[in-house]
């Protein structure tokens, strides 16, 4: 037991809760997280799970069934405690209709940072119309230089994550060229019929010029043989056109996630 107020019980994950949570909330047993659930009266009310991202950031994900502040408080303050002395920033994330959580988070100052769309659909059906190949150690230079420019130090890979990521069989990792110079990369990660697109950036003075798209496209084609037929990934409203993008290439919103930052 991590907390206990009255009937109020804040603990660990226990195998007997995995199907109640595949029901409630299957992402959490995706990012493969530190599961915290809070419950009263036996019954489960809020379900968080949280890592460590960097050395600077951690993660948490939290979905309360009821609304019930007091309990929200409780599993919000047992993941910083948790996560205190491992990192200096936590970065929480909550469905936008979420309000007791959102307030939670507010009255403990945590600052609106992201809007997050999750989002999926069936793989793509296209032909790459440039050309794409796979990643080899030469372009890590050029990856690293893109990663800089697009993203902030949240959302960027280091390069030991790329090349930790690249050995997994799983991964997909693809380069994408236009007049023979570097234009872009994508990463997807293919677990049994799904993809998850783990990265994507494309140089500025090479958007809107097909090169996204032939990357999906690309990635698409490869996890189609490895025996995938759906595509889910996240990206935030505040990547310019990134989720208009991902519409076009046939991809839904399936959730709406407000980030909010909360400096330990």
């Amino acid at each position: 037991m991590i907390g206990a107020q009255s009937s109020t019980v804040i603990r660990r994950f226990r195998p007997s809760d995995e199907k109640t949570l595949r029901v409630l909330a299957p992402e959490m047993l995706m990012r493969r997280g530190t599961v915290l659930i809070a419950e009263t009266s036996g019954q489960i009310v809020c379900i968080s799970s949280y890592n460590v991202i960097k050395e600077k950031y951690g993660e948490v994900r939290i979905k309360c069934i009821k609304a019930m502040r007091p309990l929200a408080k409780e599993i919000v303050e047992a993941n910083v405690e948790a996560l205190r002395g491992k990192v200096e920033v936590i970065l929480f994330y909550t469905p936008v209709s979420a309000n007791v959580v959102r307030e939670v988070l507010q009255s403990m100052d945590a600052e609106r940072r992201y809007t997050v769309h999750l989002m999926r659909g069936k793989l793509p059906r296209c032909e790459p119309q440039r050309t794409v190949r796979d990643f080899i150690p030469d372009d890590m230079e050029d990856v690293l230089r893109l990663e800089a420019e697009t993203f902030d130090d949240y959302w960027a890979w280091e390069r030991a994550s790329f090349y930790r990521i690249n050995a997994i069989p799983s991964i997909i990792f693809l380069v994408a060229e236009r007049g023979g110079a570097f234009a872009g990369y994508i990463i997807g990660n293919v677990a049994g019929t799904r993809v998850e697109v783990l990265s994507l950036a494309v140089r500025k003075e090479h958007r809107r010029t097909g090169i996204g798209t032939a990357l999906i496209c690309e990635l698409a084609k490869r996890a189609r043989e490895m025996g995938a037929h759906e595509m889910v990934l996240q990206t935030a409203e505040e990547f310019t056109g990134s989720v208009e993008f991902y519409r076009k290439m046939k991809l839904r919103t399936a959730g709406i996630f407000e980030v909010y930052a909360l400096p330990l």
